[in-house]
Parts: structure tokens; C-alpha cells; sequence
């Protein structure tokens, strides 16, 4: 793939060979649509990290799975992630050439997806108690919603910003970045202060489930899926129904690229 992306960018771009621009943070930083993007990654990376993490010891001390059903329930709970993902991609690729939601809405509706769905399974999951399959479901579950990713912020990056969409992506991931230390510690210092007991893993849950419902608030009122101004090149010549065909393919390889990266990033705090 790294080796493809030079010719993807001049295919991209409409020009004959690569021209470097210059970068507009200032304005970048003052978008409202990056904002937006770049909290509701945070929000699903801070509830992605924190059941990565505590959920083998919230099987274990609590749930008291053996080790091998401990496994087993991580590997499925991931698997729901990865098959959503790539569902939710397909997905509003098929809503878009059908042109039955705008853009934007379409993103909308993935991520809200992608966040409330986590926090609504988060909520449950301290009313059952130690009911171990239902709670089970209610993790699983929570994954396949935030893999819907695949369909709102992950794309999303490429809409606002086509030219630079792996800088607005860097930048996002970042900061989201930050809940690989965030996460655990907050957890933490809950679990802490009674030993692990239900009533302080609610809070652990709880804390999440805010912080998605907050992702996904920010998202609605201030996500787009609009091309930013600053953004495109003024100097791009128009482009033929083949260089559109084109542009398409790219688009494709580099959504599915940010995609793979999103999910291997996160991966690695295991």
C-alpha cells in the first residue's frame, strides 16, 4: 500500500506530478468539522481502549471466567468489531450512490450508531449484575456498534478533507491516542479504592458511557461531511468522467487504508 500512494496522490490530485502544498494548520485547528471528528474518535478510542484493557479482568475477577472462555469471549468481542467495520463501509457506500442521505447525514447516522450503541450496552451491563451470558452479549454487542466507525468518522477524514485527509487523521489520532494511558488510569483509580467490587466497575462503565454519549452529541451538532474550503487546491483543473473514476478508486484505497490503520493502532495496546 505505501508504496502505491505517491501514484494515488497524483491520480488524486489531477496533476501530472506531485506539487507538495503547504499545510493550513491555523485554519485546520479552527474547523469545526475537525473538532467534531476528532472528539468523537477520542470519545470511541476512550471506550475501545478501556474494554480492551479491564475486560479480561472484569471476566476474571468478576464474571469468573476461566482463562480459556476469557479468550475466547476477547477474540469474539474484536471479531464483532472487524465484521461491523467493514459492514458499516459497505454499507454508506451503497447509501451514497443510491443518494438517499446527504453526505454528512450519512455519517451522522453511523457514528451516532457507533458511539450510543457502546454506551447504551455500557449502561446495561451493571444491572445485570453477574448474569454472565447476558452481559457477554451486552460487550459483544457494544463492539459490533463501535465498528460502525467504518461507515462515520473513519470516512469522514476523506470527505473534509481529501487532500489531507492522512494529516487531519494524524492529528485526530493522535489526541485519541492519548486514551491509551487515559483510559487505564481513570479505570484504575476506581477499581482501586474498593478492590475491583461491581459498584466501583459501574463507574468504570458509567464514565464511558458519557463520554460516548458526549462523542456523539459533538458529532451531530457539529460533524460534516462536506469538502473544507481550505482544503482543496484552488488550482485543480476540472476533472474528466475518467479522472473521476479514478479519484473513486483512490478514494476507496484510502479509506480502506485509514481504516486498517484505525484498528491496528488501536490494537497495539494489547
Amino acid at each position: 500500500m505505501e508504496g502505491r500512494f505517491p501514484a494515488m496522490l497524483v491520480l488524486w490530485l489531477g496533476r501530472e506530478f506531485y506539487k507538495s502544498r503547504s499545510i493550513p494548520w491555523g485554519k485546520i485547528v479552527r474547523s469545526r468539522a475537525v473538532w467534531a471528528v476528532t472528539v468523537a474518535k477520542f470519545a470511541g478510542t476512550w471506550g475501545f481502549t478501556c474494554l480492551l484493557t479491564k475486560l479480561p479482568a472484569y471476566l476474571a475477577d468478576v464474571l469468573h471466567f476461566p482463562i480459556q472462555k476469557n479468550g475466547l469471549i476477547n477474540a469474539s468481542v474484536y471479531t464483532a468489531e472487524i465484521l461491523a467495520m467493514f459492514m458499516s463501509g459497505c454499507s454508506s457506500d451503497y447509501l451514497r450512490k443510491k443518494n438517499w442521505l446527504s453526505n454528512t447525514n450519512i455519517r451522522k447516522l453511523f457514528e451516532t450508531f457507533a458511539l450510543l450503541g457502546p454506551a447504551f450496552c455500557l449502561a446495561f451491563i451493571p444491572i445485570m449484575g453477574c448474569a454472565h451470558w447476558p452481559v457477554v452479549s451486552l460487550i459483544v454487542m457494544s463492539m459490533f456498534f463501535y465498528g460502525m466507525v467504518g461507515g462515520g468518522d473513519i470516512p469522514a477524514f476523506v470527505d473534509i478533507a481529501p487532500e489531507l485527509a492522512g494529516t487531519i487523521f494524524g492529528l485526530a489520532n493522535g489526541l485519541a491516542g492519548t486514551t491509551g494511558f487515559l483510559s487505564p488510569l481513570v479505570a484504575g483509580i476506581f477499581l482501586d479504592s474498593d478492590h475491583g467490587g461491581m459498584h466501583q466497575w459501574s463507574k468504570v462503565f458509567y464514565t464511558s458511557c458519557g463520554i460516548y454519549a458526549f462523542g456523539a452529541i459533538f458529532f451531530l451538532l457539529l460533524g460534516s461531511a462536506e469538502p473544507e474550503p481550505w482544503a482543496v487546491s484552488e488550482d485543480e483543473p476540472p476533472a474528466s468522467p475518467g479522472d473521476l473514476s479514478r479519484k473513486a478508486s483512490v478514494r476507496s484505497d484510502i479509506e480502506i487504508s485509514l481504516s486498517i490503520h484505525a484498528s491496528g493502532s488501536s490494537t497495539t495496546w494489547r
